[in-house]
């Protein structure tokens, strides 16, 4: 995994930086330390990491609303897994997606960020973004997701004990269905 993880991280961090400056920088967001690790460590001594929780950390300032507002965990690989594992996988097997979603919520709660997202990509898929469905209603009433992309997936969970509705669309839909105006908006909100 380490493999195909290390470039997709760096290429998301890109995605994310042209899509946060309209195209015109490619190097506002880079990978955490240690896959957000050192924070995690130091978190456990009760020490404050700022801007590097989940994967995802702003190289310059411009980029630190996205980060005050979604803590992000990256996922790639795992082509064996599928969201569908929270519905048929019972007792039987690790529900990946849950933890994965439960590594976010995690991290955001230790960030400070309004919210949470897991990016994933399966082999030879298209990158997904998966988050609260109440973090998609606090965009909805900023614009964004006006339209919602199509497809998109909203499925009930449990996230750390909590039930929690989670959407998913692919992250080419949520670049094309929120712009950063709307998201500073939507973190201005309090």
């Amino acid at each position: 995994m380490a493999n195909k993880g290390s470039p997709y991280e760096r290429l998301i961090c890109r995605q994310l930086s042209e899509w946060w400056s309209g195209g015109m920088d490619s190097d506002l967001f880079w990978r955490t330390s240690n896959s957000g690790g050192r924070a995690t460590v130091r978190g456990r001594k009760k020490l404050a990491t700022r801007g590097h929780y989940g994967d995802v950390a702003a190289t310059h300032a411009v980029g630190a609303p996205l980060l005050d507002f979604l803590t992000l965990e990256l996922k790639r690989g795992y082509s064996g897994r599928t969201i569908q594992d929270l519905l048929d996988s019972g007792s039987k097997g690790k529900q990946v997606y849950r933890e994965w979603f439960e590594q976010a919520r995690n991290s955001h709660k230790l960030a400070g960020s309004f919210s949470w997202a897991v990016i994933v990509r399966r082999d030879k898929r298209e990158s997904l973004i998966f988050l609260p469905e109440s973090t998609v209603n606090r965009l909805r009433g900023c614009a964004a997701f006006r339209p919602m992309p199509v497809p998109f997936l909203s499925i009930h969970t449990m996230v750390c004990d909590e039930p929690i509705t989670v959407i998913g669309v692919t992250l080419s839909g949520f670049f094309s269905a929120v712009d950063p105006e709307e998201l500073k908006m939507a973190l201005a909100k309090g």
